[in-house]
């Protein structure tokens, strides 16, 4: 049984019952930026609060590390406050399906303590076709906060870090990226395409069906070890820009619950900022 995520039908009897839970919608294209938040003022899931992926959980104001680095500590509490969030909070988060884009915040509210956060299964796809409540336009929060906290730096690898552990064997670096992003042959988002030398590709989708249903943790635990082998190591979790990796985290942290585990958060776009770092190919 996956923990860190809730089913469209316990999400309705929760809204039903009034469990107080809150609900972020993480509905994002990389390309399209504005597309998300067009969806959700057009339809939504009963209460929820729009949560951007680049102004709200990114500090892109930075000129360097990657697309999406993490914002400062004072700025990320201060969102969190503003939704009355605080270490005992449920939240659930969810998108359109796989949960790429919530899979972030997910990973962002479990680091800093906020560890009753559940990922919606199915997103709201699924949700749709239950043909349960939606609701249109924009919800505005009616309580705040007042609460602190702090990043959990033993679950960040920055660049440096990364450099110094690249060929410790100790250590395996998983890159969640699509196939042909991995080898080098497409690169739709960065300037650069390829990989990390010593890093492995495992795609953040290999975990779920086409309709975003999760298969179940022993399925997933033996695709994992037939596809990277040993396992145990300390793992880094990398994409291209620290976003569908927390996917992978996500799953890696219900199979192997006690491992230790990071999140190269400027993952490939931070990578391929130097022209000095090696780039690998699939034909190198």
């Amino acid at each position: 049984m996956n923990k860190s995520i809730i089913s469209a039908e316990s999400l309705n009897n929760e809204i039903l019952n009034n469990s107080g839970c809150i609900i972020f919608d993480l509905r994002f294209n990389l390309i399209k930026k504005d597309e998300g938040y067009n969806k959700y003022l057009k339809e939504h899931i009963p209460g929820a609060f729009y949560v951007n992926l680049e102004y709200d959980l990114s500090d892109i104001t930075l000129d360097e590390g990657g697309r999406h680095p993490l914002p400062n500590i004072s700025e990320y509490t201060n969102l969190l406050n503003k939704y009355g969030i605080n270490k005992d909070s449920k939240v659930i988060v969810y998108d359109d399906k796989h949960n790429a884009m919530s899979g972030r915040f997910w990973w962002m509210l479990r680091n800093v303590g906020v560890k009753n956060t559940l990922l919606l299964e199915g997103g709201f796809e699924n949700w749709k076709i239950n043909n349960f409540k939606i609701e249109s336009g924009e919800c505005k929060p009616s309580f705040k906060g007042n609460n602190s906290f702090t990043y959990d730096r033993n679950q960040i690898c920055d660049i440096e870090e990364l450099k110094s552990l690249i060929s410790n064997k100790d250590i395996i670096l998983i890159d969640a990226r699509e196939p042909d992003r991995f080898k080098g042959i497409s690169e739709p988002i960065d300037k650069k395409a390829g990989h990390i030398p010593s890093a492995v590709n495992y795609f953040f989708l290999n975990h779920q069906d086409p309709d975003g249903f999760y298969l179940t943790n022993n399925k997933i635990k033996e695709k994992v070890t037939n596809t990277l082998g040993d396992l145990n190591k300390t793992i880094i979790h990398m994409c291209g820009s620290g976003v569908t990796a927390c996917s992978n985290f996500m799953i890696f942290t219900e199979i192997l619950p006690h491992h230790e585990q990071k999140l190269f958060v400027g993952s490939w776009s931070n990578w391929i900022e130097d022209d000095s770092n090696k780039v690998i190919k699939n034909n190198d």
